[in-house]
């Protein structure tokens, strides 16, 4: 079970798998081998997120690209990528790599500011990036840096 889920997660792609009952399509689809419902295969993804009005944000090394789901043709994109994370408004996304976030007005792709978490690094390592439920607050953690 854990192989088929690390094959798709080294695989560079993002899965998408059409939930109706979580624990029950994952726990089907890992025992009989059915297909994901979309599979983006492209540039190395760092992460993913939805919007409120339904559209699926990927941040890659460079860029990060809007999607009206479930279509695969680019409607807006901003010049920075890394990993990303959506306040619960929908009005905002923050872009985090290498030591720094920037936050981005989803609406205009405006860049309204830039936080310099911790010294940066040459390499890109994993981060965590979440908005507390009131939008007020930026959690961000990086794999490298304590």
């Amino acid at each position: 079970m854990w192989r088929k889920v690390r094959a798709l997660l080294n695989g560079g792609g993002l899965v998408l798998l059409k939930l109706g009952s979580l624990a029950r399509t994952i726990t089907s689809w890992l025992r009989r081998e059915a297909q994901p419902s979309l599979v983006w295969k492209c540039q190395p993804i760092r992460s993913a997120i939805f919007l409120n009005d339904g559209r699926l944000v990927i941040a890659y090394d460079h860029e990060t690209v809007f999607y009206p789901f479930p279509d695969q043709q680019p409607t807006q994109m901003l010049p920075d990528g890394g990993y990303v994370a959506g306040d619960p408004t929908g009005r905002l996304i923050g872009i985090g790599k290498q030591g720094w976030v920037n936050l981005y007005r989803v609406d205009t792709g405006a860049l309204i500011g830039s936080l310099n978490c911790w010294p940066s690094g040459e390499h890109i390592y994993p981060m965590e990036l979440h908005f507390s439920p009131n939008g007020f607050t930026l959690a961000v953690a990086e794999k490298h840096h304590s």
